[in-house]
């Protein structure tokens, strides 16, 4: 299952809140490549499948998402949470509205093509800091490995080696994180 939509424009577009209704998730973009109804992504419906096959329990995955953007495209809007004009604001909305925003049990990340540098890092951390005040998710228990980061691989847009080894050290400082290389995978879309 997932909840809502991904907006056209690779979830770069305003949200309209009537959108938000619980559905089958799906792999194939609808309208645009990465958008909607209940896109979870060909990734992300591969997890679903594993997980409700390998352990029998009903898994919900809300993809949220926005290709093209570089990180500091995903903060938070600080006077506004639910921006709905912002990334996180999406997300964040989605989240509370399928009241499962007290139920997330991890996050996947996988971001950084439009990133330079090591400076990454410190970017990286101002998002994790606004996950933690508005997520309720975040466990320090290292046994848990709730926050997944997937290093963007080379040739992916800037595809940078200063992102992939800020991404790489981020579990060294940042509890129940675990870093997974990318940089094997065929392909651009695969």
């Amino acid at each position: 299952r997932s909840f809502g939509i991904q907006t056209t424009n690779w979830n770069l577009d305003p949200y309209n809140p009537a959108d938000t209704f619980w559905g089958m998730a799906n792999g194939d973009g609808w309208g645009e490549w990465f958008a909607g109804p209940y896109f979870t992504g060909a990734w992300g419906l591969r997890l679903q499948e594993h997980i409700v096959e390998t352990y029998g329990v009903p898994v919900c995955i809300v993809n949220g998402a926005a290709g093209g953007t570089d990180i500091m495209a995903h903060y938070r809007n600080d006077s506004n949470r639910y921006d709905l004009t912002t990334v996180y604001g999406r997300a964040l909305y989605r989240l509370k509205e399928s009241s499962l925003l007290t139920h997330l049990r991890a996050i996947l990340w996988y971001q950084g093509e439009y990133d330079t540098g090591r400076s990454y890092y410190g970017r990286f951390l101002k998002l994790y800091h606004q996950w933690q005040e508005d997520l309720p998710y975040v466990d320090t228990d290292v046994a848990k490995r709730t926050l997944y980061i997937f290093q963007v691989r080379p040739g992916c847009s800037g595809g940078d080696a200063g992102v992939r080894e800020a991404q790489r050290e981020l579990p060294d400082s940042i509890p129940a994180t675990t870093a997974i290389a990318t940089s094997a995978i065929y392909g651009f879309w695969g």
